[in-house]
């Protein structure tokens, strides 16, 4: 019993201190290409980032992409990302004593697959 109240009490905090802060959810589409990028903000300096990538193209899903994500804060890539049934996720990142992601920011996304390559604009829904 005394374990059950433990681990209560255990998940009680930690689901505390994950609702404190404001959440931000970019996205944009191109004729290729949806994304999503998530950004939860703890603090002036810290927060945590996750998103991912979907092809919605025509042609078969390629199996590799290259794409980078540029911000006013920050700038993510991947290189040769495999793609699994049209998908992929974007590296969970997190900082602390870092600039943060803004709720009025604009994202630039630039993926790059068989010798093509689209840009695509992220606003936050």
């Amino acid at each position: 019993m005394k374990k059950i109240i433990g681990l209560s009490i255990f998940i009680l905090i930690t689901l505390s201190g994950c609702g404190d802060g404001d959440r931000f959810v970019f996205s944009g589409e191109s004729e290729n290409w949806r994304v999503e990028y998530e950004a939860i903000i703890y603090d002036e300096t810290s927060e945590e980032t996750f998103g991912s990538i979907m092809y919605k193209g025509a042609e078969p899903s390629p199996k590799e992409i290259n794409y980078i994500i540029k911000s006013e804060s920050d700038e993510k890539s991947g290189k040769n990302i495999s793609l699994e049934e049209g998908s992929t996720t974007i590296s969970k990142g997190s900082c602390r004593g870092c600039a943060i992601t803004q709720e009025d920011e604009e994202m630039e996304v630039e993926i790059t697959w068989n010798g093509k390559k689209e840009n695509l604009t992220l606003k936050n829904e």
